[in-house]
């Protein structure tokens, strides 16, 4: 039990510590990337060295911008873009790999949290109600129970893509 107990630590100190750059090695922790742009609400383009990188945000999941705004899959969709946009173009911000929800996704993207400064990009998402939680596949990732919660105080405050008028088809 006492091993269990230690590994789980370990392990959550990694998740929340160990930033990977996107080359997959070490890097420090006040390694940033200067985004430079946002795709849609869960996938950002940060410069690294003289390449741009695609990154996926972990647990999060935007409307999609390719869809009608007027269907489930695109409602708030460009609301939630605008929002990232705002928040993150032109910034710095640090990318923290998850030991449990792998390193990239099936397109080729880096899977990372997004912190700016000390904020959870990911997170705010969440609880602004601009995303919803989202497990890749059947990847978990350490701030699951987190971004659950983040979700439900979202849809019990009715506000972003849980916003009745806004979306009623997310009811």
């Amino acid at each position: 039990m006492k091993k269990v107990l230690t590994l789980s630590i370990f392990i959550g100190a990694l998740a929340i510590f160990g930033t990977v750059s996107s080359s997959g090695n070490a890097a420090a922790a006040s390694k940033t990337y200067k985004v430079v742009s946002v795709t849609d609400g869960d996938t950002i383009r940060v410069k690294d060295g003289n390449k741009t990188v695609p990154v996926r945000m972990i647990g999060i999941d935007a409307p999609e911008l390719s869809s009608k705004a007027t269907t489930k899959a695109g409602c708030f969709a460009q609301q939630s873009k605008t929002y990232l946009s705002r928040m993150l173009t032109g910034k710095y911000v640090t990318l923290r790999a998850d030991v449990l929800s792998g390193n990239k996704d099936k397109y080729g993207r880096l899977l990372r949290y997004v912190y700016l400064g000390v904020m959870d990009v990911d997170y705010l998402m969440v609880f602004g109600g601009y995303a919803r939680e989202y497990k890749y596949y059947a990847n978990n990732y350490v701030f699951r129970n987190t971004y659950l919660a983040a979700q439900a105080s979202a849809k019990r405050r009715r506000i972003g893509l849980w916003n009745l008028n806004v979306c009623k088809m997310n009811k």
